[in-house]
């Protein structure tokens, strides 16, 4: 087999992942790109005009790329903003009919088996555990230990909760409370289900857990790596007072990463505070890698 490609269109990036396939899930990055489009920008029942051009002039140059790069075969991924957007089906066929890349738009429930099974790549289930994926529309919560166990998806992703919560920057007091009593009511189905199925180790997969990991390991290329829990709750207790100006001035912590730090950080430390966790670990796999298994 050729080199083959995924792109993953979120609801804040779009991610390309160009690889050669070797045998048994194995495979070498020929080139990846991360491209910053914010569909949900505006909501997330309408993709807005300059997000809708925008993403479409990205695919446009992303099949600059697949020529370049001689990939045979793509699978392009639409995720919480197009499942949710009223023009999300027209954002499809627009792009199948100026770029011929053919979007398959999944379940929430699709995804989080996609990020499953891409993580169980590089981490390989020695005990019970449960993943995370915190998407710009929704986040998704894998349980399992030599099998997935249990998984759902929400839809509480970083975008919806900057849009509902941050009315100020710094969040008020009065705001933050309420963003943590909401959370507490959404994920009262994991809380379920972590009372059925106990775990034991958090994985965080890419976004925000690799800026968290960036902040306390400096740039890294491994696939998985250990970050810590106090480390993370110090964090948290500091930016929830910060603006955004002094959220980006952040060791480690991206422009891009910094206006979704507060509700992001506050998401993290709901779920933590449901797990008794013996470790924290973040994986640079998560739904692209898990999408090269149907090649």
């Amino acid at each position: 087999m050729g080199n083959v490609a995924v792109i993953d269109l979120g609801t804040n990036t779009f991610h390309l992942l160009i690889v050669r396939l070797h045998t048994q899930g194995k495979f070498d990055v020929i080139y990846r790109e991360r491209c910053y489009i914010y569909l949900g920008g505006q909501g997330m029942s309408s993709i807005g005009y300059e997000s809708y051009q925008k993403g479409i002039e990205t695919l446009q140059y992303f099949t600059t790329l697949l020529k370049k790069y001689n990939v045979t075969d793509v699978k392009a991924i639409g995720t919480a903003a197009l499942r949710s957007a009223a023009n999300g089906k027209q954002f499809a066929r627009d792009v199948l009919n100026q770029t011929g890349i053919e979007i398959s738009i999944i379940s929430g429930d699709q995804e989080a088996l996609y990020i499953a099974n891409g993580i169980s790549n590089i981490y390989q289930h020695q005990k019970a555990h449960l993943i995370m994926d915190i998407g710009g529309g929704s986040v998704e919560f894998i349980i399992g230990n030599t099998k997935i166990d249990w998984h759902t998806s929400i839809d509480i992703g970083i975008s919806i909760l900057y849009q509902k919560f941050m009315t100020s920057d710094p969040i008020s007091s009065e705001a933050l409370n309420a963003m943590l009593d909401y959370l507490d009511d959404q994920l009262l189905p994991l809380a379920d289900a972590i009372n059925r199925y106990p775990s034991y180790d958090l994985i965080g997969a890419a976004g925000t857990f690799e800026v968290l990991s960036s902040h306390q390991n400096g740039e890294s290329n491994l696939p998985i790596q250990e970050i810590d829990l106090d480390k993370i709750k110090d964090l948290y207790h500091q930016v929830i007072h910060l603006d955004l100006n002094q959220r980006k001035s952040i060791n480690g912590i991206p422009d891009h990463r910094g206006k979704y730090l507060v509700v992001a950080m506050a998401l993290i430390i709901k779920t933590i505070d449901l797990v008794n966790l013996n470790t924290i670990y973040v994986s640079s796999y998560s739904l692209k890698e898990g999408v090269l298994l149907d090649f």
